[in-house]
């Protein structure tokens, strides 16, 4: 559950998520909703498509989707896309979100559960519970049926979201968290 997965790894509801609004605040399902998913290539920072670019989502519950997809075995560890396509009402234009997550190589900690870092059983638990805590809640993913505008943006953020933050750097702001805890 986060912004980084392994290959393998079947994604479910809580992962590559959007959530929508209407222009009240209210929940509310789009007239249509689709996604592709794209791997960046790391040389020239183009978007590859991967499989089909109208691929459906999940719909759990009013205004909620997610993508129900398994990352493959052989999936190439790096940044990867997903691009959501949706509008509210049939004579609305389509308003596009993107949203970035990374597949992490076999055996490095992705924060669900898995093995094969140098961090010791309760570190890597500690990182799995910051992970979980840091997962996008931004007015990207909880997007609201106004397309973005001018410099394409949306309340002052970029239409990319969901920062891949990486285990070393959530393990450093625990260890800060811990030291400033333990001074008062």
């Amino acid at each position: 559950m986060g912004v980084a997965f392994a290959p393998g790894q079947t994604l479910g509801r809580g992962d590559l998520d959007i959530f929508l609004t209407n222009s009240s605040g209210n929940v509310s399902n789009a007239y249509s909703i689709t996604f592709a998913l794209y791997w960046v290539d790391p040389s020239s920072n183009a978007e590859v498509l991967i499989g089909p670019s109208t691929r459906q989502p999940v719909n759990p519950a009013v205004g909620e989707y997610y993508a129900a997809v398994m990352i493959p075995t052989s999936a190439t560890a790096g940044t990867y896309h997903i691009r959501w396509t949706f509008k509210q009402y049939s004579s609305d234009p389509d308003a596009q979100v993107v949203q970035e997550f990374a597949v992490v190589a076999a055996g490095s900690d992705t924060g669900a559960g898995s093995t094969g870092t140098t961090h010791s059983a309760c570190e890597q638990d500690l990182v799995k519970k910051l992970r979980f805590l840091l997962r996008d809640n931004n007015p990207d993913k909880n997007y609201k049926f106004r397309p973005p505008q001018g410099e394409g943006t949306v309340g002052c953020y970029n239409r990319v979201f969901g920062y891949v933050w990486e285990d070393a750097e959530l393990y450093e702001y625990l260890e800060m968290a811990l030291w400033k805890w333990n001074m008062h």
